[in-house]
């Protein structure tokens, strides 16, 4: 299957990149002395932080240089799929637009390193921010797991390098269920859940989603190798049809061919 999906790409990494740096805001809460930090961290180192990764997150071109200076190389390797180098060169699509905060919580500082949880629109994070010469910079984040409602059933999904493997029987007739997703491969993986309207095939359905004509079902992003997280939904699941896909590069691939089109898709119906 090969459909354009690189303006859903660029969106989704993009949207992650402003989630990084809004997480790493998060590291320092407002108070500065709400008992989450190991270290004594003051009321202006907090502020600092805040004010740092608040102005990157509003970032774009014209303002790069304090963009690069607030990301490390891992960021820009993982999770924009970039060489420092090549962001350079092309800061506006690598930056990207701004993303709102809906908020933060749960900061804590030690040292020079830092984490936070932060939701934004398409979902919550864990961010690990570290300090070099002075400077905090974003390091690391993964998609943290949802709360699954009461009476919920757990599906198992297992993702590995280049499927999701699920057994489709597990799925309640009343749509009432959550992902336990397991990230068995060695890169990362998402999970986009997408829903393929009456009269519509799964190909241009998804096509849909990737140029960002439709928003999916549901989104987990860049769910790290290892990792284990419950993916729930906004209520119960509509009966129809439903795809998994995942548009994540292939990391390994210098093409960086979508892992969609080395057979990381799916589909399953919910009676």
């Amino acid at each position: 299957m090969s459909t354009t999906r690189f303006p859903w790409r660029r969106g989704v990494l993009l949207l992650a990149a402003g989630v990084l740096l809004t997480m790493s805001a998060a590291a320092c809460d407002d108070d500065g002395d709400d008992g989450d930090n190991d270290g004594e961290a003051s009321a202006a180192e907090i502020q600092l932080v805040e004010d740092t990764i608040r102005r990157a997150v509003e970032s774009d071109g014209s303002n790069a240089d304090f963009f690069f200076e607030h990301v490390t190389d891992n960021i820009i390797e993982t999770v924009l799929f970039s060489t420092r180098d090549e962001c350079v060169a092309n800061p506006d699509e690598c930056i990207g637009a701004p993303t709102a905060v809906e908020s933060i919580s749960g900061t804590r500082i030690d040292g020079d390193t830092a984490t936070s949880v932060v939701a934004i629109e398409f979902g919550t994070f864990e961010v690990g921010a570290v300090r070099e010469a002075g400077v905090w910079k974003v390091d690391q984040f993964q998609p943290v797991s949802d709360d699954v409602p009461d009476g919920a059933t757990l599906v198992d999904l297992d993702l590995q390098d280049f499927a999701f493997i699920l057994d489709t029987a597990e799925i309640p007739g009343d749509g009432n269920f959550a992902f336990h997703v397991t990230n068995n491969g060695e890169q990362s993986h998402e999970v986009v859940v997408v829903a393929v309207p009456p009269g519509e095939d799964f190909e241009s359905a998804v096509e849909a989603v990737a140029t960002e004509q439709v928003p999916p079902r549901a989104l987990k992003v860049f769910i790290r190798p290892g990792q284990v997280v419950d993916m729930s939904f906004d209520g119960s699941l509509e009966p129809g049809q439903y795809a998994l896909v995942c548009f994540l590069p292939d990391t390994s691939d210098p093409e960086f061919t979508a892992h969609i089109d080395k057979g990381m898709f799916a589909e399953f119906t919910v009676e």
